[in-house]
């Protein structure tokens, strides 16, 4: 017995978008035309007889300026009955809420064409409809399922790039750019013993890495006046991280340099940890690439489930055109290597907006951790920067998915 097959048009005009936007504007002209004026929430559950959550999302149905974000608020096959019900004994034309039962009757048989349940149908819409809230939803069931996948989490995932002309000695330095990083990974736990946490990889300062040419390579860092020096372990600003601190353990990597990777740790609160890390890339761009490039763009891959996720990205105002950077969630299933080169269809919809902060403390503090602001002031006070010839911008997310990686794209 073969297996059936669904449907299809090839009809250009009968898309996902189309079929809900009709089936939609139908249902609540319909419901509409039965009315009298624009009842609000409350007094359409009077009115009509049911329940205060019924009478919201009808209120919403009626209401919403997006009817693909208005399809969200459709009650259910019993929900529907209810507003016919309600239409009938409240005195409407029963010629209109024949009309009404007609377009419901129309919508549940979009929604049985259009994917498996209702559920999946929601899914579809809340991909592409302006209801953020509706994604943070699906994004939070997501983090479930992911913690336990991955078995770790953290409160708090947050990358800081600070982008500022050299100010080392040695080369030119106004042909270089340095870039310091800051990392901030809150209450960070393993939901199982054998779970691998990497940090990453540094360098000591006079151990560079080796190009294939033969020639230093800039590599990160450690700044010895902030953080334990890369020698012994990461580059750990420890007033700002929990004390103790779980055991990072280095291994050798190709080329040079260490990479630290979490030792062992109970299970659960009971080897909960908060660590922020410092880092500097010494001349790591030269300025004449930077200013011939279109565009410049800062990454921040995320890896590990947290609830929230936020990159900063603090740059001298010489260094770009004084826009605010279009922001990027960039879909990392096949490869993440070189996000400059997605198109499109790469990137994820409910795309935040980026903030716009000034380089301050109080400005740039965040609730999971107030002293992470602290921390981006001293580095910056540190390697005497002025920070108010930085520009701060902010892209925060909760419930990031995983594997993604958040950018923030500059027009130079």
């Amino acid at each position: 017995m073969g297996i059936p097959m669904h449907a299809t048009s090839n009809d250009p005009g009968h898309t996902f978008l189309t079929d809900v936007t009709a089936s939609v504007e139908t249902l609540r002209g319909a419901i509409k035309r039965s009315l009298h004026g624009s009842p609000t929430a409350t007094e359409l559950s009077r009115r009509l007889s049911f329940s205060t959550k019924l009478g919201w999302k009808i209120h919403w149905l009626l209401n919403h300026h997006d009817p693909i974000t208005a399809a969200l608020y459709v009650p259910g096959r019993a929900g529907l009955k209810s507003v016919a019900d309600g239409l009938r004994k409240a005195g409407a034309d029963e010629g209109k809420v024949a009309e009404v039962e007609q377009a419901a009757d129309g919508f549940l048989e979009c929604v049985d064409r259009l994917a498996d349940d209702r559920l999946s149908f929601d899914t579809l819409v809340a991909s592409i409809s302006s209801k953020e809230k509706y994604a943070e939803e699906c994004r939070k069931l997501a983090h479930q399922g992911a913690r336990f996948v991955w078995g770790i989490e953290a409160e708090l995932n947050h990358a800081v790039y600070i982008v500022h002309p050299s100010t080392k000695v040695g080369r030119a330095q106004g042909d270089f750019l340095d870039i310091a990083r800051v990392r901030g990974i809150v209450g960070c736990q393993r939901l199982r013993a054998d779970v691998p946490l990497r940090l990453g990889h540094w360098v000591r300062e006079h151990d560079q890495l080796m190009g294939d040419s033969g020639h230093a390579v800039a590599g990160p860092v450690a700044i010895p006046s902030l953080t334990d020096g890369a020698a012994d372990g990461p580059p750990v600003m420890r007033e700002y991280s929990s004390n103790p601190l779980p055991e990072f353990v280095g291994k050798s990597r190709k080329g040079g340099g260490l990479e630290y990777r979490l030792g062992p740790t109970p299970i659960g609160k009971m080897g909960r940890f908060d660590l922020v890390i410092a880092d500097l890339v010494w001349q790591g761009v030269g300025r004449s690439d930077w200013e011939q490039s279109k565009t410049q763009t800062m990454h921040f891959m995320l890896r590990m489930p947290a609830k929230l996720a936020v990159l900063d990205v603090l740059i001298h105002r010489d260094l770009y055109d004084g826009r605010v950077p279009s922001v990027r969630l960039v879909n990392d299933l096949y490869d993440s290597s070189r996000v400059e080169e997605y198109d499109g269809s790469d990137t994820l919809p409910n795309v935040p907006r980026a903030e716009t902060l000034r380089a301050m403390e109080r400005e740039m503090a965040v609730a999971e951790h107030p002293g992470l602001a602290k921390a981006v002031i001293q580095v910056i006070e540190e390697l005497g920067w002025d920070a108010e010839k930085l520009d701060a911008y902010r892209l925060r997310m909760p419930y990031a998915p995983i594997p993604i990686t958040m950018a923030l794209q500059f027009e130079v």
